[in-house]
């Protein structure tokens, strides 16, 4: 750690760096369905934009300003989870806007482990108190 830091990055930087690959993914996704002006998975790609970078940007930016909670086993949880479940999700709705049937198991099981990683998400965050509370 460079003198410079004071370790609220370090805990973050896991969150920023998913949140830039679902970035990444959910762009280039919606530039390949405007240049094909198919739009069959703008489901998948609203989802990896908001469930994706927004909402791992924004839990990035918490734990950056609350490194202590970051550092939770929560915390650890709660990243694994978001990350197989909106994964699992995505997987799926990319199925069925190619009308496979098989997607829809998938949307509900990634559906549900997103939930659960949502409410560690709560869990963690919402009973903490402030520096200096």
């Amino acid at each position: 750690m460079r003198a410079a830091d004071d370790g609220r990055g370090d805990i973050a930087l896991a969150w920023f760096r998913a949140a830039v690959v679902y970035l990444l993914i959910a762009v280039a996704l919606g530039v390949t369905m405007g240049a094909r002006s198919d739009f069959a998975m703008r489901s998948v790609h609203s989802h990896l934009n908001l469930l994706g970078w927004v909402s791992l940007a924004l839990m990035g930016l918490i734990y950056q300003q609350l490194p202590q909670l970051g550092a939770r086993p929560l915390a650890k949880w709660q990243f694994r989870l978001h990350n197989c479940g909106l994964a699992g999700m995505a997987a799926g709705l990319a199925a069925k806007a190619h009308g496979l049937s098989s997607g829809d198991q998938l949307v509900g099981v990634g559906s549900i482990v997103l939930a659960v990683a949502v409410l560690i998400f709560a869990l963690n965050i919402l009973p903490a108190r402030l520096p200096g509370d």
